[in-house]
């Protein structure tokens, strides 16, 4: 499942659209949506759980695109997080990338800004250890980013 598209050459996310906006663009056969992640053409789907979302219209030849094994419900729970906050305002972005200044990498599930504030949201589905959550923290922390870890499993 992915929630980033570009529609005619815009980014857009699966989020942000009430149900019936996304079934009217589902219908939309004047424009063009292609997958963010490789530029393949893309189509419009909606899980079972009612997780909109794009995918590949044709399974990739030499593309690594993939979710990384995540399951349905925790795609539906960021699903979920990402849909409220747009709703109040934040500006969200799906799988963000970053590095701290000593340049380890970290890639938040969600990541969110609104004036100052600076959030990385880990949703938790599957076990993890209080060391590895400890090591992820401090790495959002030496980036100036806060983080939330939403523990679901």
């Amino acid at each position: 499942m992915a929630f980033i598209c570009i529609k005619n050459d815009e980014k857009i996310y699966s989020f942000i659209y009430s149900l019936k906006d996304w079934i009217a663009l589902k219908e939309d056969k004047a424009s063009s949506f292609n997958m963010a992640c490789c530029g393949n053409q893309a189509i419009l789907k909606t899980s079972k759980l009612g997780t909109q979302f794009f995918a590949h219209k044709a399974k990739p030849k030499d593309s690594n695109c993939s979710t990384g094994g995540e399951t349905a419900e925790h795609m539906h729970i960021k699903y979920l997080v990402m849909k409220e906050l747009d709703r109040n305002g934040w500006n969200v972005e799906v799988e963000k990338r970053g590095v701290t200044p000593s340049g380890e990498e970290w890639i938040a599930d969600i990541y969110v800004e609104k004036g100052k504030a600076k959030i990385a949201i880990e949703v938790q589905w599957s076990p993890q250890t209080f060391i590895e959550t400890k090591r992820r923290q401090e790495k959002y922390a030496q980036s100036g980013v806060r983080c939330k870890v939403c523990v679901v499993a």
